[in-house]
């Protein structure tokens, strides 16, 4: 039987995260012949990395603790609405930690529920991606 391959984009500026984050699913896929293989491309500067992207090419994209760093947010979601696949799922994992040197203003300034809500806000603004 042949294996299913799922295509992953892990949005991660830190490498050793990045690699941490491969591994994990390396280790997911190799303890269970049932379970798919995870093929993943790893991209850093996302505003800038994404549009030499194929259409519809990956099934997760997943962006780990960097949304906060955006500095075009409303691009990117986009973009990422282009290069994920019909039906894909889009991850974005954030926490109330972060780098205030980094962030954007609004997510420097805005409460946890606020950055909640404006990257539902991101969500919405790909039509693609909202709910």
């Amino acid at each position: 039987m042949k294996k299913r391959i799922i295509r992953v984009l892990l949005i991660e500026d830190n490498a050793a995260d990045a690699l941490l984050i491969q591994e994990l699913l390396s280790e997911v896929q190799s303890s269970d012949w049932h379970l798919p293989t995870f093929e993943v491309k790893h991209v850093i500067r996302l505003e800038r990395a994404l549009e030499h992207l194929a259409e519809s090419t990956f099934d997760v994209v997943l962006n780990t603790v960097s949304v906060d760093y955006l500095t075009q947010p409303f691009e990117v979601f986009a973009e990422v609405a282009r290069v994920l696949k019909p039906g894909g799922l889009f991850l974005v994992v954030f926490s109330n930690r972060f780098f205030p040197a980094k962030a954007v203003k609004l997510w420097r300034e805005g409460s946890e529920m606020e950055r909640q809500l404006l990257v539902e806000d991101y969500f919405r603004s790909a039509a693609e991606l909202a709910p």
